[in-house]
């Protein structure tokens, strides 16, 4: 089975996208156009995930407040499966969602499937298989339980596994029929086509039996600008903070006032809201285990260490988002004009370093 074609609204940076895959396909185009959103789209689809928070939507800026918005309310992902094997047809969910097309070799089975997902903005995830409508068999339409289908030769484990009570009457509510339309072979083919709804009951009956998918992402070059304290950005933010800290007068004033902090956080003072909660939690624990206490002291006599920033970083080129949103040459490239920068930086750092050292020495 190989992965035919893909059609992508709303999502990320592409408003409306289809691409043909053959053996080999390569994306090309510059940055921010939508490479990387293609290969998110392709993860997305062949997942188990059920919602996308709204930065995955396609965005614009709002020209009166400068805010990214999302433009759409829904993203679909849809995928042309070709090359099935015939079993296929005996596949849990497949029957009357297999279509035929002119074979391209001896080697093509000429079967294919398409299969669909739209996430409305707010809801959980909508799975869809291009379908034939169905028809109850008339064989089965005297069936009022699930021992009748049984008695009918539908496999036992199959109905055991969606009615767990045989005898009892299943009725014609939404469940019971969504549960009937996973017994395939009840079913007679029209010629119609449809979309059909949650094809195979649980998602995983249909996506273990659709190609995997391996992504390999530009994690390294994300880790180094998205701000977290082991990335070239972080470092250079968190240098930074500290040559803006050493100069400000806000700073040498911030100690006094971690020392009138930690005198609210003494957990011996029982007037404060600290000891009260400290000496509540040691006579829960008493009771548990007698004797026992707990004792936690704040130390917050080390500025450098109580003050430590956290940095939110985002990227902007014609759409502003998390650096994780950003397309992989545009995160590769920030990354390497950011190594690049750093170690200008540092030089400059070194350089006025060794001039005030010079300074120091010629005054004395």
């Amino acid at each position: 089975m190989r992965l035919h074609s893909l059609t992508i609204s709303g999502f990320r940076r592409l408003r409306s996208a289809n691409i043909m895959f053959g053996d080999a396909t390569f994306l090309i185009g510059a940055n921010n156009t939508g490479k990387s959103t293609v290969f998110k789209a392709i993860e997305l689809l062949l997942s188990a995930k059920k919602t996308i928070s709204s930065p995955e939507y396609y965005s614009v800026v709002d020209d009166e407040t400068g805010e990214t918005k999302p433009a759409v309310t829904e993203v679909v992902i849809e995928a042309e499966f070709r090359n099935l094997p015939t079993d296929a047809y005996g596949w849990r969910g497949f029957k009357g969602r297999i279509f035929t097309y002119p074979k391209e070799g001896e080697d093509d089975s000429g079967l294919s499937v398409t299969y669909r997902k739209t996430f409305e903005l707010g809801k959980d995830v909508r799975i869809e298989f291009r379908s034939k409508k169905r028809e109850l068999d008339e064989a089965y339409s005297d069936c009022k339980t699930g021992q009748d289908y049984i008695d009918k030769d539908i496999d036992a484990d199959l109905v055991s596994s969606l009615f767990s009570d045989l005898s009892k009457n299943i009725g014609k509510s939404k469940g019971a029929l969504d549960k009937l339309e996973q017994m395939d072979d009840i079913w007679q083919l029209g010629a119609d086509e449809t979309w059909f709804q949650n094809p195979g009951g649980i998602p995983g009956n249909v996506l273990k039996m659709l190609p995997r998918f391996l992504l390999i992402p530009a994690d390294t070059s994300i880790s180094e600008i998205e701000g977290s304290t082991s990335g070239v950005l972080g470092k250079t933010l968190n240098e930074l903070f500290e040559d803006v800290r050493e100069q400000s007068d806000n700073y040498q004033q911030a100690q006094s006032y971690l020392d009138k902090l930690s005198e609210e956080l003494d957990p011996e003072d029982s007037d404060s809201e600290f000891g009260k909660m400290i000496a509540e939690l040691n006579t829960i624990l008493s009771s548990v285990f007698p004797d026992s206490q707990l004792h936690a002291t704040a130390d917050l006599s080390d500025p450098n260490k109580a003050l430590k920033p956290t940095f939110t970083v985002e990227m902007s080129s014609n759409v502003r988002t998390p650096v994780t949103h950003q397309g992989s040459g545009m995160v590769r490239s920030a990354a390497f004009g950011m190594l690049r920068f750093r170690q200008k930086w540092l030089s400059k750092k070194e350089d006025i370093r060794h001039r005030r050292q010079r300074s120091r020495s010629e005054h004395l």
